[in-house]
């Protein structure tokens, strides 16, 4: 089995006119595509103050 890790950074800032905001990832889709599973997502915040959140996507393909 082959892995492989992708970590994706997005700005925590909402947009004021939709109560939520939804994301694309053109890598991630790609090598979903491309036949990888996500095996396991691992999210990280930032200080407060920054407002970052960094989603690491460990991906696997049999």
């Amino acid at each position: 089995m082959q892995y492989r890790t992708l970590t994706v950074k997005m700005s925590s800032i909402m947009d004021r006119e939709t109560e939520y905001k939804e994301f694309q990832f053109p890598k991630l889709n790609e090598l979903l595509e491309a036949g990888w599973g996500i095996k396991e997502i691992i999210p990280a915040t930032t200080n407060q103050n920054v407002g970052f959140v960094f989603l690491t996507y460990i991906l696997c393909q049999q």
